[in-house]
């Protein structure tokens, strides 16, 4: 994965600094079923990269991303205490990891199975019985998953949104 990360970055690179060579190569190219053509599509897309261009902004985003991993560290150390769960820092690093990769992995909606079999997995390899591990996945699942969607509840209820009113008004265009 990092090796894969390490060359798409480059590559973002490589495309920012060769984005008008890009362009008019595909000038060339029309796309059947758009009344835009494929270079002004990708003038589009390629203004994605400009973040890159901007140092004091891509650095604010790399803080944010820093920022992010840590608390998702932090809150599987604070689900560990809660279990009463005595292990090292690096389990709750790489259980973060490990459920960010596994958020590939096909699966129900909500990843339900699948997250709580990666907690069962990745927590035996630090010798934590199977029954705590499903036991702690279902607990940061709760956690991790729950606790957004009742926030967001809540500040649609502070909102005067309730389901009656977003089922009767109709949607906007």
């Amino acid at each position: 994965i990092i090796l894969v990360s390490v060359v798409l970055f480059f590559a973002a690179i490589g495309v920012m600094l060769l984005r008008d060579w890009v362009v008019k190569l595909l000038e060339l190219v029309r796309v059947p079923f758009s009344r835009k053509s494929l270079c002004e599509l990708a003038h589009l897309a390629l203004g994605s990269l400009d973040v890159l261009k901007r140092v004091d902004l891509h650095l604010w985003l790399q803080f944010l991303s820093l920022a992010m991993w840590l608390i998702g560290v932090v809150i599987n150390v604070f689900v560990f205490r809660a279990m009463d769960l005595q292990l090292p820092w690096i389990s709750a690093f790489l259980l973060l990891a490990v459920l960010m990769v596994g958020g590939i992995v096909p699966s129900s909606p909500g990843k339900i199975g699948v997250f709580q079999y990666l907690c069962i997995l990745t927590l035996g390899l630090f010798g934590v019985d199977k029954s705590v591990g499903l036991t702690y996945g279902i607990l940061l699942y709760l956690v991790a998953y729950g606790t957004p969607v009742i926030c967001g509840i809540v500040v649609l209820w502070l909102g005067g949104m309730n389901l009656r009113r977003i089922t009767s008004e109709p949607a906007s265009q």
